[in-house]
């Protein structure tokens, strides 16, 4: 079947302390303060601010022209499109909901010398922000950040941070959960500061620009689909003790390293995306350190990419000196002095690094170990490859590999510099891989296709329990896998990225569909098309055309399609038609053929241009794409 995952964004799953304020703004009893002044003094002239609403939920009591509570949820509007320029920090020692209801107002720190909003007091409170700006714009950019939580939490939503010199939000107190959906964080000191005992989750932000993008301190930071990007002191850093897990984000440009994680911290990384980061020591992509006397970093990556990250010193892609295990990476184009994909220093006599099913190639070292360098450091199997290739890469000495290795079906290019036992490995050859390409699929990753007659196409006869790759597609269920992290196979429509005439599509589970689902697309009348996007691993000839194979559900109500491509989203070249009618439902595969001229990502339109006779509508039920070189 394939992966689904739920994301915990609305009141019915996410249930956390820091919701609760935010699941009542809908309730019938809730005490409204409508801002109707720009006003940020304490004034009595019957007009409601922004501070005087906050006054007022904090004494629980009509003030300054603001209402009194009546003990249920408090709800203070601001009116759309205005700008407050605060006189003061802003304290919220009670729960209260803090809204703009068109995402557009501005709440500007003008010259105060504190923290914007401050979140404190023995109620614990939680609060909730929807739609802000909150920035510093004056010259002043003293020490201080947009919002700072010391007790209670924050549960802030499609806001913006941006201008602080300390953390546009710093949580130092609370110890509750708190939560920041579809925010952006931009050119502060600390995006995101996390002191000790501390929980955030973090979903579809962009934390972009600032000194350091994330610091973790020993606390618990969970992110999904974030951006962290362009940060002049590190993507995100974790302390000894801290606790890291990450779910499909992207950690890229950013300097002094993407992810930084001390000694005794512990991460769980699944489908990131780490590129282009650089560092002027070790470690660009991946830093992770032990301190040398057991206390070792720990790490489980799965279904990562890691490509374009530069150290000036070891290990471009990432430096490893704690206990760390890849699956399904790819690891390319990185480059260091010394191990351009992978550094490894065993720090600890607790340490190790593998990798499963990953495919380590095209990377670059200026000294040796183009691919891998494994410093032993008395001890003996620092690093396992299994299943993996490493091949294609480069250097002055040892291109491929350097140190000890010990290799299980794993597929070398050159084994020059390399020692241990690789007696359990296929020979040693080219593994004709395609260039680096980005994932067609709803994941964003690179990987390595494997060409025609590549000696690493179906050779693996023993399976792992990790049965996708780094694209989170599937590998078969039953024959041979493909060594690396690439698996070939049909293109499972229901995790390509598509583009549809009507504005949206179906993935839609079907036990009888391979992987278990596929793509509905219900129209009304001809011209409505959806487009999936592929990769071509090679161009072919006019003489060699490639063969391409679509499977659908035929239906009584089946539509006629036309297949065509393209090398972008227009000037689309037709293929062929497929009537897509059956009496009954049934799976059929219709057979094109066509000569691509240049490899890369390619679209393929299905547009819906008519129906058979007998077809009672326009249905066409999408299971899988499958191009194959003749």
């Amino acid at each position: 079947m394939r992966q689904i995952r739920l994301t915990l964004t609305s009141c019915g799953i996410f249930r956390r302390a820091a919701l609760v304020a935010a699941c009542l703004v809908a309730g019938a009893r809730a005490t409204t303060y409508n801002v109707n002044t720009t006003n940020m003094g304490l004034v009595n002239d019957g007009n409601c601010g922004l501070r005087e609403a906050i006054d007022a939920v904090n004494t629980q009591s009509a003030r300054w022209g603001c209402p009194g509570p009546d003990g249920s949820a408090d709800n203070i509007y601001l009116a759309a499109g205005a700008t407050y320029t605060a006189l003061a920090g802003l304290s919220l020692t009670r729960s209260v909901s803090i809204q703009c209801p068109n995402a557009n107002c501005i709440v500007d720190a003008g010259n105060i010398n504190f923290d914007l909003f401050t979140i404190t007091g023995g109620n614990n409170p939680d609060v909730y922000l929807y739609g802000l700006t909150l920035r510093k714009t004056a010259a002043n950019a003293n020490n201080f950040s947009g919002v700072m939580v010391l007790a209670g939490t924050v549960y802030m939503d499609r806001s913006v941070l941006t201008g602080f010199k300390i953390a546009g939000l710093s949580i130092n107190g609370g110890g509750g959960f708190s939560t920041v959906l579809g925010s952006t964080i931009s050119n502060n000191g600390y995006g995101i500061y996390l002191a000790d005992g501390v929980h955030l989750y973090s979903e579809g932000n962009t934390v972009s620009n600032n000194g350091k993008g994330v610091q973790v301190g020993v606390s618990f930071f969970t992110d999904v689909s974030s951006v962290i990007s362009g940060n002049s002191d590190a993507g995100v850093w974790v302390a000894v003790g801290g606790q890291l897990s990450m779910d499909h984000s992207t950690i890229s440009g950013n300097r002094n390293r993407g992810l930084y994680l001390s000694p005794s911290s512990n991460s769980n990384l699944n489908y990131c995306f780490i590129d282009g980061n650089t560092t002027p020591g070790d470690g660009a992509g991946i830093c992770l350190l032990s301190d040398g006397s057991g206390g070792t970093g720990f790490a489980n990556i799965y279904q990562t990419t890691i490509t374009n990250n530069k150290a000036a010193g070891n290990g471009g892609g990432m430096y490893i000196s704690g206990t760390t295990n890849f699956y399904n990476a790819t690891v390319s184009t990185n480059t260091a002095a010394r191990g351009g994909g992978v550094y490894n220093f065993l720090g600890s006599t607790n340490s190790y690094l593998a990798f499963y099913q990953s495919t380590i190639a095209f990377n670059q070292a200026t000294v040796s170990g183009g691919g891998v360098t494994s410093v032993p450091n008395g001890h003996i199997d620092v690093i396992g490859i299994s299943s993996s290739i490493v091949a294609r890469n480069s250097s002055p000495t040892n291109p491929d590999m350097s140190g000890p290795c010990k290799g299980s079906q794993s597929l070398f290019g050159n084994l020059t510099g390399a020692t241990g036992d690789f007696s359990d490995d296929f020979p040693a050859a080219n593994p004709l891989l395609g260039p680096l390409m980005d994932s067609p699929g709803r994941i964003r990753a690179k990987c390595h296709a494997l060409l025609k007659g590549s000696p690493a196409s179906a050779k693996l006869s023993s399976h792992s329990q990790f049965d996708k790759d780094v694209r989170g597609f599937p590998r078969p269920q039953i024959g041979n896998w493909d060594v690396g992290s690439y698996q070939e196979g049909p293109f499972e429509t229901e995790l390509l990225t598509i583009v549809s005439s009507l504005g949206w599509n179906e993935p839609q589970d079907d036990a009888t569909l391979s992987n278990g689902g596929g793509t509905v697309m219900r129209s009304g009348a001809v011209g409505n098309y959806v487009t999936f996007a592929v990769t071509v691993p090679e161009a072919v000839s006019s003489g060699t055309p490639y063969n391409i194979q679509l499977r659908t559900k035929i239906t009584p109500d089946g539509a006629i399609v036309e297949l065509a491509t393209a090398p972008g989203t227009t000037q689309f070249t037709t293929i062929g038609s497929a009537d897509l009618y059956s009496p009954s439902e049934q799976l059929k595969t219709f057979n094109f053929n066509f000569s691509f001229t240049s490899a890369g990502t390619k679209y393929f339109r299905l547009k819906m241009t008519g129906k058979n006779a007998s077809s009672i509508g326009y249905f066409a039920n999408f299971d899988y794409i499958k191009i194959s070189k003749q």
